[in-house]
């Protein structure tokens, strides 16, 4: 008779234990030990999540740092946490949030009430629509198909003819017959002329896919799931847009730590605002383009976006607005728009005493805060609500990219957006209420047994796991003299550490469309190193190099006899980009860091 295999320690990963979420508010809210986190403790008690998701705090109630960071994290810890029954139809609510701008976006009109006076300084809407019109033309300059052709590449989601689980650009780029809306069809048309290998006739539909996703527990978030083709341009659009954006200082990638730190002096000094606009993506109307961008910009924005969606019930929907979240130009659209109407209020109607930083990362926006009111009439004439709940221009408090602040010092709160029933969301956890627990110097000790309380629920196996801040959630986050870890025998300088990580399974994709997500991902490197680093050359006949060859040059080459192109495709699949990585367990892993940084002891 066969024996039993023993189970492996890594097998207790995959199993699901008893969801500690609840637990884990029970002990926050005690921990926290103030009458709103009671109030709190005593709703979770009796099964009232709808009370607790729909918490909130006033920091114009608040004069201590400390006190409102406790009741902060009290009210948004589970503000997120979708697995709450709580009588919400949170999908049918998203829907009617999308419907209810779309109505809202017909009942626009720039031109009728031009002349409206807004402000102190007798300026018009006019002169401001004028002036950002003016901003924009500056910053975009002439669009240009052959650098937008450049930036062309798939995103890594869903398309309306693939599932998530077929993102992969391979299987986008093996598509026979990839979806596109009929205003992108000349697109095609030049796509297929510019890439003969790439073999595809495309199938024209009525634009892109309305769906939800979660979003918080009252209401998940509407996207708009885009054509294949059509997510293929309008990221090359993005990109060139990103990339003029750059040249004025915004979206460079410290754009979101540049912001927070501007969000901190705010809430130190008053001086500075952060504004944060509700459903702003949605809310970029066909006319404000028309209005504000150049015609050539218009005119490429019009052939890539999708005019109609296709609603869950298979009703087909003409769009008001430009594009919607799932677009591969929005983000950056929106912050173009809402930058140069930003810039223009600066320049009409503010003074000397006033501060004139702005910056904008999407619909996150920091001006002085003595200009909210005049940008606020602005932003409403032009379409855009201001979010009375996310927008701070008075009192202590700010909030930009995801970073929260009152009075200079750091309240960031963490949120629960899933069950805690596995090894690797109780490590999430802990380290969660590490961080946050973090002093200058040391630990709050309130909050040592929430963190005990989580340690104690990890198998003993797990617990060995020890890891430096910085390199994620793989293990349990530990000072250097608690862990004392080994020092790297091959490099100087560098420590040991061990934790668990996702294991994938490697899938070679051994046919055309890899070959093709391949060329492409080295020839869009060459004119954007940053965006794929790390890949190796294929030497060729007279030195000629995949990082240097396109997908034309590759058809070339073939026909020329200079290249065999199955010897080259299997040299191709032999690099990284062709290999599918699907998750497929845990496993063991060994990292090292040349810096182990330390919280400090419980105090």
């Amino acid at each position: 008779m066969k024996k039993k295999k023993a189970a492996r320690p890594f097998t207790a990963l995959y199993r699901q234990s008893a969801c500690q979420a609840n637990q884990l508010a029970a002990d926050i809210y005690s921990a926290a030990d103030t009458p709103f986190s009671r109030s709190l403790l005593s709703s979770l008690s009796g099964g009232d999540y709808a009370t607790i998701v729909s918490a909130s705090v006033s920091p114009m109630d608040y004069t201590n740092a400390d006190t409102f960071s406790r009741d902060y994290l009290c009210a948004e810890l589970m503000s997120k946490y979708p697995h709450w029954e709580i009588g919400i139809n949170r999908s049918a609510v998203a829907l009617q949030k999308f419907w209810e701008v779309e109505e809202f976006l017909q009942t626009l009109n720039f031109t009728s009430n031009s002349t409206l006076v807004v402000g102190q300084k007798s300026t018009t809407m006019r002169a401001v629509e004028t002036t950002a019109r003016r901003k924009i033309g500056t910053i975009l300059g002439d669009f240009s198909w052959d650098e937008a052709h450049s930036f062309f590449a798939f995103g890594p989601g869903a398309s309306t003819s693939m599932s998530r689980r077929r993102g992969d650009a391979a299987y986008k780029f093996g598509a026979l017959r990839p979806h596109l809306s009929y205003n992108a069809e000349s697109l095609a048309g030049a796509l297929f002329n510019a890439h003969p290998t790439w073999d595809f006739q495309p199938q024209v539909v009525a634009g892109s896919k309305l769906v939800t996703v979660p979003k918080n527990a009252k209401t998940d978030r509407s996207i708009c799931i885009e054509p294949d083709l059509n997510m293929y341009f309008q990221k090359g659009i993005g990109k060139v847009i990103r990339r003029r954006l750059q040249r004025w200082g915004l979206l460079k990638p410290t754009a979101q730590q540049y912001n927070a730190e501007l969000a901190r002096q705010g809430s130190a000094n008053g001086r500075l605002a952060t504004i944060d606009l509700s459903s702003a993506s949605d809310s970029v109307s066909m006319e404000i383009v028309r209005l504000l961008l150049p015609p050539d910009w218009v005119s490429a924005l019009e052939l890539a976006r999708s005019p109609f969606t296709v609603l869950p019930s298979g009703e087909v929907k003409l769009l008001r607005k430009i594009s919607s979240m799932g677009n591969g130009f929005t983000f950056e659209l929106e912050t173009l728009i809402f930058y140069a109407l930003c810039s223009a209020v600066i320049d009409l109607l503010s003074s000397k005493e006033m501060d004139r930083q702005c910056t904008v990362f999407g619909d996150d926006i920091i001006i002085s805060s003595d200009l909210v009111p005049v940008l606020t009439e602005v932003l409403s004439f032009f379409g855009f609500v201001v979010n009375p709940k996310k927008s701070f221009s008075t009192g202590p408090f700010r909030e930009s990219c995801g970073k929260h602040y009152f009075a200079g010092i750091d309240v960031t709160p963490f949120y629960v957006r899933d069950r805690i029933d596995s090894v690797p969301r109780k490590y999430w956890a802990a380290n969660s209420v590490k961080r946050y627990s973090r002093l200058h110097w040391g630990l709050d000790s309130r909050y040592l047994p929430v963190y005990n309380g989580i340690i104690d629920s990890i198998p003993p196996f797990f617990r060995k796991f020890k890891i430096p801040e910085g390199v994620g959630d793989g293990g349990i986050v530990s000072d250097w003299d608690d862990v004392r870890p080994s020092p790297d025998d091959r490099a100087l300088g560098r420590w040991r550490y061990e934790d668990v990580i996702p294991r994938f399974k490697r899938q070679r994709l051994g046919d055309h469309g890899t070959l093709l997500k391949v060329l492409h991902q080295l020839e869009y490197s060459a004119s954007s190193k940053d965006d794929y680093p790390g890949f190796s050359d294929i030497h060729l006949a007279e030195n000629q190099t995949v990082s240097t060859m396109s997908l034309l040059a590759f058809q070339k080459f073939c026909s020329e006899g200079l290249i065999d192109g199955n010897d080259f495709m299997l040299q191709v699949l032999e690099m990284e980009p062709s290999v599918l990585n699907k998750p497929q367990g845990f496993k063991r892993h060994e990292g090292f860091v040349s810096q182990w940084p330390s919280f400090g002891p419980w105090i």
